[in-house]
């Protein structure tokens, strides 16, 4: 494995030509989030858009190092609940590469154009809207950091649920990089590397990258054919330039791109009340059991398949005016092509099966000054953000003859609008309080397609089918202001207590599959109202004990909320069924991180959630339904434990680590409406070990072994229930057991 490594190390040194090294630059690189800083141990976190300590941040928010991430066994954005309360990230029905988020109750399936999420992950400052491509991210990364509750007053995009930010490693006037090399079971094999080159004084260049292959662990049982694969690449550079001691600039380019095997659908529940499955019923009811029997196995009438490439841009510059005011600009261009396909039914059978297509690109600005004082620290800005492009599914059933049958949206979507955020400190009492607020205008345009084969099926409220191209024409706009209030008070350097209110929207938009004029009403935005009780702790207990605990309590009135319903179309006075703001309702929870270090190189931390969301209307053809609908694909609690133990392995700086990870989650519905068959879908616990031989006899050579799912749990990492209206429900399984080695080298 080490000649491997060092054969690779070699060829990719040799290709570059180096000048003898540079001089120091005028500014250090700042700490990361989680990073240890000297005997103080201070967390270092940016949810207020300027670097502060964790501890004096009236914001529920994880934090999370690079090394503190590989040494936790986080490799993708999808392993991100492991170390964050409140939090669920799964692969959706388009792949292991478009994830699904889900934070404080609020969730969206859903990943079409014409959809804002709930949670919006931010990577160097530049939000990425569309989760296409996301879930290879987190290689060479100094921080990432998980931020709860609604989102809005200080970061471009309105959420409800919360916001991911992902920075990477930034490049430093060392010589320097690093090379890991893994291999497992099921063939991975997966590459990484960073190098870090100083061009000049004041210049400096950081490339990375990451390849990794890995065959499925589901096996199809007629065909063989291996599903949930990966076969991913990326690569990243970083230029950074700072000409005079008050100026920086750093300039991003990312590339992904994926190719594997496609997710495998499992059917796990039929429901024989629905007629039209009488002829297949007993096909069906077998696979369910086969599918029990063997977890790792299905079978699919049509082979998944998903492909990625997205291309980011982006500048981040910031000019010190004076002492205590800041100019900063980012700016950020993503492109998405994405395309995969899944068999919606989930069985051999061909009942329904779904081809998605998505080609988008996006642009936004940002504008901040930021100024500070001994008494008053604040921030101004101004935000813009543009994307366009297309979202097709194309769905095909057994009709004689089969076609297909294109549905989606060629969409453009505009946001504009200006912040401030100021925090003033009452004197030397530690009391402070911190106002925010945003005003935003969101437009959303699109061009709806329906078709069927080659013909248009967009039925107009005269009954007429509209003509070629088959294009329904919509615009739509929304005005919302977002704002935060929060009064802190720090007892001394160690505590603090904050009480926040918050009110955070998710914008409005237009139908995405609406098959006639009927259908396609606009939707408003869904708002949220909450209030959040937190103390932050990070003490010294004596004797060489540390503790760290951040606790939250909050409460969050939830209105409007998108829901896919029934209702009359207040257009042609039909029934039909679209999305609508069909119901509001109340969502309370607690969450608890701790970190305890009883004796040095002993770690004990874990994190706890509890989460209880309860409709107070929900308005489905007509009806109340409130009073029987569960809160759909939210686990009422989720639970992390993880115990770490360092001691020196020998003289010349060398450490072993030893790490057990504890996962849980409880079980959650997997469906908006009442379903007859199947809705609950079973919690899971998951056994993490890991083994680290750092820094061998001083060398920068690093050894790993680690298992992930030690006891093979078969779980659903997600799940759709159709049984109340197809006749069918089918999950997507989350990973077995999987072992592997790591040797690593920095230098």
């Amino acid at each position: 494995m080490m000649k491997i490594s060092a054969s690779i190390l070699l060829q990719a040194a040799s290709g570059i030509a180096l000048s003898t090294a540079m001089p120091a630059w005028a500014q250090n690189q700042p700490a990361s989030a989680g990073q240890v800083l000297g005997d103080s141990e201070d967390i270092v976190v940016t949810a207020r858009r300027k670097e502060e300590r964790l501890i004096d941040v009236p914001v529920a928010v994880t934090a999370k190092s690079g090394e503190a991430l590989r040494a936790e066994g986080v490799q993708t954005l999808l392993d991100l609940g492991r170390v964050a309360p409140s939090l669920t990230v799964s692969q959706s029905p388009r792949g292991s590469n478009t994830p699904s988020f889900t934070m404080r109750g609020q969730r969206v399936i859903d990943t079409s154009l014409v959809l804002d999420p709930v949670v919006v992950n931010y990577f160097n400052e530049v939000p990425f809207m569309r989760p296409q491509g996301l879930n290879a991210a987190l290689f060479d990364i100094q921080s990432v950091q998980v931020l709860r509750g609604p989102q809005g007053t200080l970061f471009g995009r309105n959420t409800t649920g919360g916001a991911v930010l992902v920075t990477t490693v930034q490049p430093s006037d060392a010589m320097e990089g690093n090379f890991e090399t893994t291999v497992g079971n099921l063939r991975l094999l997966d590459v990484k590397g960073a190098f870090n080159i100083p061009l000049a004084e004041g210049a400096a260049l950081r490339i990375a990258g990451t390849i990794r292959t890995r065959d499925g662990f589901m096996r199809d049982r007629q065909t063989k054919f291996d599903a949930n694969s990966q076969n991913y690449k990326a690569v990243r550079a970083t230029l950074k330039l700072e000409p005079t001691m008050d100026v920086t600039s750093t300039f991003y380019a990312n590339y992904f791109q994926s190719e594997d095997h496609g997710t495998a659908n499992v059917i796990y529940a039929v429901n024989p009340a629905i007629a039209s499955l009488g002829p297949v019923l007993p096909t069906l009811s077998a696979e369910v059991a086969a599918n029990r029997a063997d977890p790792w196995s299905f079978s699919n009438n049509d082979a998944p398949l998903e492909t990625a490439r997205t291309y980011d841009f982006s500048n981040t510059s910031t000019i010190d005016l004076s002492d205590s005011l800041t100019l900063k600009n980012v700016a950020g261009y993503r492109k998405i092509n994405s395309f995969s396909k899944w068999d919606i039914d989930g069985s051999s059978l061909f009942l329904l099966r779904f081809k998605g297509e998505s080609h988008i690109r996006q642009f936004s600005e940002e504008l901040q000054l930021q100024g500070n004082s001994r008494a008053f620290d604040w921030i101004f800005g101004l935000f813009y953000f543009n994307e366009k492009g297309s979202d097709i599914a194309t769905s095909n059933l057994p009709s004689a003859p089969a076609v297909d049958r294109p549905s989606g949206v060629y969409a453009k979507n505009i946001s504009y609008s200006a912040f401030a955020s100021g925090t003033y400190r009452f004197g030397e009492t530690g009391l402070s309080l911190n106002l925010g607020l945003r005003y935003t205008h969101d437009k959303k345009v699109s061009n709806g397609l329906q078709m069927t084969g080659s013909s248009c099926t967009f039925r107009l409220l005269d009954g007429t089918v509209i003509a070629p191209p088959c294009l329904f024409h919509q615009e739509v706009s929304f005005n919302e202001p977002s704002w935060l209030a929060s009064l802190n008070y720090k007892l001394n350097d160690e505590l603090m207590i904050y009480a926040s209110h918050r009110h955070g929207y998710r914008a409005g938009g237009l139908q995405s599959r609406a098959t006639t004029e009927a259908s396609a009403i606009p939707y408003d935005p869904e708002k949220v109202d909450d209030v959040e009780l937190g103390l932050k702790l990070d003490t010294d207990l004596g004797g060489g004990t540390k503790l760290r605990l951040n606790l939250a309590a909050y409460q969050a009135w939830y209105k409007d909320i998108q829901r896919q319903v029934s209702f009359i179309s207040p257009t042609s006075g039909t029934l039909v069924s679209s999305i609508f703001n069909a119901a509001r309702s109340r969502i309370r929870g607690v969450e608890a991180e701790a970190m305890l270090q009883p004796l040095a190189g002993l770690s004990i931390s874990g994190s706890f959630s509890y989460t209880d969301p309860k409709y107070r209307s929900f308005i489905n053809n007509g009806v109340d339904v409130a009073a029987i609908t569960p809160f759909g694909y939210i686990p009422k609690y989720t639970a992390n434990a993880q115990i770490s133990y360092a001691f020196p392995a020998d003289d010349k700086g060398g450490e072993i680590v030893g790490t057990a990870g504890y996962r849980y989650q409880s079980r959650y519905y997997s469906a908006d409406v009442v379903v007859p068959v199947g809705g609950y879908i079973d919690g899971w616990d998951l056994v993490n070990l890991r083994l680290d031989y750092n820094n061998i006899g001083g060398s920068g050579i690093g050894l790993s072994a680690y298992v992930t799912n030690l006891f093979n749990k078969a779980y659903f990492a997600y799940a759709t229930n159709l049984t109340a209206s197809s006749g069918y429900a089918t999950g997507l399984r989350g990973d077995p057991r999987m072992y592997g080695l790591s040797a690593r080298f920095e230098f």
